[in-house]
């Protein structure tokens, strides 16, 4: 699902899934994705799943959206906050794929991800690019009493 200039949606209640497939969807940046929002701002992502994609969720110059509550799964990128600011990522489920950094916030501010889990021998990292700063994150592992700790990091900090 690809949305572009979009304001005020709500995508709830979905089940996404690629299967290993490759499904190209045309945003400009050539991505492959399940969900992909760019230049799109004040939308909610609520309840989906997103299966086996190489890019789970994608959230491009796009600012004051919610994604709570969704299924990311066996994607490639779970999680890419890029050039996106205030957004809220809250109480989802976040089990990698291939690479090894599960959320990916490059030249993004101001954004909260609180609440996520990753999956059973899930190892979650999150990597933040340059000018990335006062991002509050905070997770952690099934079956782990260590909470998730970025590998690089700026100002952001974990709560």
């Amino acid at each position: 699902m690809y949305l572009n200039n979009s304001t005020n949606n709500q995508v709830s209640n979905n089940n996404f899934s690629c299967f290993g497939l490759i499904a190209k969807l045309d945003n400009g940046g050539g991505g492959i994705g399940g969900i992909c929002l760019e230049d799109s701002n004040n939308n909610r992502l609520i309840n989906n799943t997103i299966l086996k994609y190489w890019e789970g969720i994608n959230l491009t110059n796009s600012s004051n959206n919610e994604l709570n509550n969704n299924s990311i799964l066996d994607n490639y990128f779970s999680l890419s906050l890029i050039n996106s600011n205030n957004n809220k990522v809250l109480n989802n489920i976040i089990v990698k794929g291939g690479y090894s950094f599960s959320v990916i916030i490059y030249h993004s501010q101001n954004n909260t991800l609180q609440g996520n889990t990753g999956g059973l021998n899930t190892e979650i990292k999150v990597t933040y690019g340059f000018n990335s700063t006062n991002n509050t994150l905070e997770g952690e592992i099934d079956n782990a009493d260590e909470p998730i700790t970025p590998k690089i990091g700026s100002e952001d900090f974990w709560v």
